[in-house]
């Protein structure tokens, strides 16, 4: 079946969810993906590397599911899930065989509020995004990138790296880290898009029951701009320098509401500055 905007079908309930589904029975499979608007442009200092830590947390339990019930849920049915932060949202998905699809609606449809973050599992994930960090800082492109982003943008939270800061997770409270799902984790800054082998009315019917009594605008609108006080720090600054960053140029304060900042890369002296930077890095 050839692609055309014609077959999505958007809908809008009334607590802001948008829902965007297209039918299309060429395969027997069904994908699930919500995407929430809030990523690490809604971060403040101190507090980097929050919305990447609650896309690990919805993964550890909900009120109604326990620890490992989501991932056994998923692999009992022969599905796949995962996840993804960026800077402007977070995203999840599920893909099922199209006659044992419709837990990934139960399960978005409960962890949208109902998610633990169980101070056992909350620990246990703060370590495993340290490592992540870590191992990012591995590598000297990863270094090179998160000087590079302070650099270009110093007055604004795409400078942060989306991981967050290590001396930040180190000390995110489970407090802050609830405080900010509550405030985004709602219908009003989601979308639901569906695609595969379903009937549009009765998978409609479906969502609406799930998700249509649920609150829709959270606590707090999105931040829509922001100056950061000081310079954005790298993770690692010690490891993380290199000459390389010169070759990107600052973006200018944006003065548009809902502007994104722009940078560019100055071509000439890339190569060669990314060059004496892995060297460098390597001989120390």
């Amino acid at each position: 079946m050839a692609f055309s905007l014609t077959d999505v079908v958007q809908v809008d309930l009334e607590n802001g969810l948008r829902i965007l589904i297209r039918e299309d029975h060429s395969v027997p499979i069904v994908t699930s993906m919500i995407w929430y608007r809030v990523g690490s442009r809604d971060e403040v200092p101190g507090v980097t590397g929050v919305s990447h830590f609650i896309e690990h947390m919805m993964f550890k339990g909900t009120q109604r599911l326990g620890k490992g019930e989501i991932d056994f849920i998923t692999t009992v049915n022969g599905g796949a899930s995962n996840a993804f932060t960026s800077q402007d949202f977070t995203a999840y998905y599920f893909s099922f065989a199209s006659d044992r699809w419709l837990p990934a609606l139960e399960i978005e449809a409960d962890r949208m509020i109902n998610a633990t973050f169980d101070p056992e599992e909350f620990e246990l994930e703060r370590q495993v995004i340290l490592d992540e960090i870590r191992m990012g800082l591995d590598s000297p492109w990863e270094a090179m990138r998160q000087v590079a982003d302070a650099a270009a943008y110093p007055d604004h939270p795409y400078g942060n790296p989306i991981i967050g800061q290590w001396a930040d997770v180190s000390q995110l409270s489970r407090d802050a880290v609830l405080s900010f799902y509550r405030r985004f984790y709602a219908p009003g800054f989601a979308t639901l898009v569906l695609v595969g082998d379903f009937n549009s009315t009765d998978t409609l019917k479906r969502v609406e029951d799930l998700f249509g009594n649920i609150c829709g605008s959270g606590s707090a609108l999105r931040l829509r701009s922001r100056s950061l006080p000081g310079r954005v720090r790298s993770s690692s600054p010690d490891r993380a320098r290199c000459p390389a960053c010169s070759s990107r140029s600052r973006a200018p304060r944006s003065t548009r509401p809902t502007s994104s900042p722009s940078c560019c890369w100055t071509r000439s002296s890339l190569r060669e500055s990314s060059r004496a930077c892995t060297d460098g890095w390597w001989k120390r």
